[in-house]
C-alpha cells in the first residue's frame, strides 16, 4: 500500500485539517514533494525501460539470427523440412526482427525445392502483405518467376 496503516490516521487528519482550514501552504508542501519524487522516479524507470527494451530487441535479433543460421545450414544440406521448421520458428517467435523478413524468402525457396509451389505462393502472399517494400519481397517475386 502507498500509505502504511499506522500512518493512515495521521494522513487523513492532516488532509481533513487542510480541507477545513483551507491552508494552501500545507497543501503545497504535502502535494509538491510526492510529485517531485514521482517525477524523478518515473524518469528513472523510463530510462531503465528504454535500456531494457533496447537490450531485449538486440537479444531477440541475436536469437532469430542463430535460428536462421541453423535453418540456412539445413537448407544448404538439402534438409528442407528441418529448414522450414527453423524458418517458421523465426517467423512465429521473432516476427518483428529483420531476420523474419528474410526467413519468408528462404521458406519460399525451400518449398520450391520440395516441389510445393502452392505453399511457396501462400508464403509469398504473406510476405508481400507484411513487407511488400522490402528487398526480400522483391527477391521472392523473382524466385517464383523462375
Amino acid at each position: 500500500p502507498i500509505i502504511q496503516n499506522d500512518n493512515k490516521q495521521n494522513v487523513l487528519k492532516n488532509l481533513n485539517h487542510i480541507e477545513n482550514k483551507n491552508c494552501s501552504s500545507m497543501k503545497n508542501m504535502i502535494t509538491s514533494q510526492p510529485i517531485e519524487y514521482n517525477k524523478d522516479s518515473i524518469l528513472d524507470q523510463i530510462s531503465h525501460m528504454i535500456d531494457a527494451k533496447t537490450k531485449i530487441t538486440i537479444l531477440l535479433q541475436h536469437l532469430a539470427h542463430h535460428e536462421f543460421r541453423i535453418g540456412k545450414y539445413y537448407q544448404n544440406h538439402k534438409n528442407f523440412p528441418a529448414a522450414v521448421s527453423r524458418y517458421n520458428t523465426i517467423i512465429e517467435s521473432y516476427p518483428n526482427t529483420e531476420t523474419a523478413q528474410e526467413s519468408y524468402l528462404r521458406l519460399i525457396e525451400c518449398y520450391l525445392s520440395m516441389g510445393l509451389k502452392n505453399e511457396a505462393l501462400n508464403v509469398n502472399k504473406v510476405l508481400q502483405m507484411q513487407h511488400k517494400n522490402s528487398k526480400w519481397a522483391k527477391y521472392a517475386t523473382k524466385a517464383l518467376q523462375k
